[in-house]
């Protein structure tokens, strides 16, 4: 869902198709407020829906008990204890990227987007699972 233009048409798509009392329950990321003027950010992250904008679109569309689950919603996960592959993989970025880790996509697009590793993406996205049911 996060990279679908038009989120109002696919969530009524969603509607059409669930039955009454039908749920559903959409992971996605979401822009917590609006990205700054001025920066190039990727389209993916142009295409993200804006997190207030959630509630009143699907109950303008119908959908009750509507809830924006944000438990989870970290755009950066860490895990405690690694495997040895994971290790090494981590060290060969390491060594080949000489300024450490590397937030952007792919290689093609890294000089285009390293202005983005100034930015904290927790507070401008978070991950979110997307409830609700049709009455």
């Amino acid at each position: 869902f996060c990279l679908l233009h038009n989120k109002e048409a696919g969530f009524a798509e969603c509607y059409r198709l669930l039955k009454q009392g039908g749920r559903i329950a959409i992971c996605t990321t979401v822009v917590k407020d609006k990205l700054e003027d001025g920066v190039e950010w990727p389209l993916c992250m142009e295409t993200f829906a804006k997190q207030s904008e959630l509630i009143p679109m699907l109950s303008k569309l119908g959908f009750v008990d509507v809830e924006v689950d944000m438990s989870d919603s970290l755009m950066e996960v860490y895990v405690e204890e690694e495997s040895e592959e994971a290790k090494k993989t981590a060290e060969s970025i390491k060594t080949s990227n000489k300024e450490g880790r590397f937030k952007i996509h792919n290689n093609d697009e890294e000089e285009k987007y390293r202005h983005l590793e100034n930015f904290d993406m927790n507070s401008l996205c978070a991950r979110v699972v997307i409830l609700a049911r049709k009455p």
